[in-house]
């Protein structure tokens, strides 16, 4: 299965959600085109779910570990645990066929899942280098993560369907403000070039910009796969009374045109900048 990227995945790579992250046109096609590369494999490591029987034991597993440890909430811990690797042929046969049980371990799997993710990207904005973690408005953007993981991980564990409506009602409620933590980011590095004010070394400069850019690469390219496993999730959890798509399983589409792909992620490209 090929994934069709479309415009929610462009919008959030590096370098072209707001023309402040620094990058030329040309730099921004070139990291579009490598972040595309990375998503078109079949086994990445953020992009990875488990098949149908993984799922009941990864929850399983996460209530023991839950209990064994502490139920009370700690985005050290959290940061520390690994994510769950999933690849697109299981996320693609979870959702194909679900049933009410299956729906069910989906939604336990994503509220144990993602809080860690979000731990995660909260812990990469707070070990960013050269004093961009200590910016306000980078904080800001860890903050929001770590609020949101917080919300997922007190919510009580989907049993039902009337407390897996709450659980996907709350991750469709956290979206518009994970959608902010771009433009935090944006000005902050922008906030640090204004400051540079051209005095600063070229050569560490440009240094400096290459660990600054490989940092944030990761950082968005994980987004990138938590932003997919959250649509993923939603469409095909039934909880929104939509029908599946003919010839997709949740956003997974089964025969897709990488010709397509490419076309539309040009024609979405140039509709970004020229709208800067």
């Amino acid at each position: 299965a090929f994934v069709r990227t479309r415009r929610s995945s462009i919008s959030m790579l590096p370098g072209l959600a707001r023309p402040c992250f620094g990058a030329a046109p040309r730099q921004s096609l070139r990291r579009a085109a490598r972040a595309t590369r990375l998503l078109s494999a079949s086994r990445d490591r953020h992009l990875s779910v488990a098949a149908p029987a993984d799922l009941a034991h990864v929850a399983a597993a996460a209530t023991t570990s839950a209990a064994a440890s502490s139920s009370s909430f700690d985005i050290d811990q959290l940061a520390r645990q690994p994510m769950t690797s999933l690849s697109l042929n299981d996320l693609y046969r979870v959702a194909s066929s679900p049933t009410d049980e299956q729906n069910l371990l989906n939604a336990q799997f994503v509220r144990r899942e993602l809080p860690i993710r979000y731990a995660h990207r909260c812990a990469q904005l707070r070990n960013l280098p050269f004093g961009l973690a200590a910016d306000e408005r980078i904080e800001h953007a860890a903050r929001t993560y770590e609020q949101q993981a917080e919300a997922l991980f007190l919510h009580p564990k989907p049993v039902d369907a009337s407390s897996k409506r709450s659980f996907d009602s709350l991750l469709r409620s956290s979206q518009p403000k994970l959608l902010e933590v771009p433009e935090h980011i944006g000005t902050a590095l922008a906030a640090r070039l204004h400051a540079e004010g051209g005095e600063a070394d070229a050569d560490a400069d440009r240094t400096q910009q290459r660990v600054i850019d490989t940092h944030l690469d990761e950082f968005f390219l994980a987004r990138i796969g938590q932003r997919f496993l959250i649509e993923h999730y939603l469409a095909s959890s039934g909880s929104s009374g939509a029908e599946q798509r003919p010839g997709f399983s949740g956003i997974i589409q089964s025969r897709c045109s990488p010709f397509e792909v490419v076309e539309q992620a040009e024609a979405d490209l140039g509709e970004i900048w020229g709208r800067y």
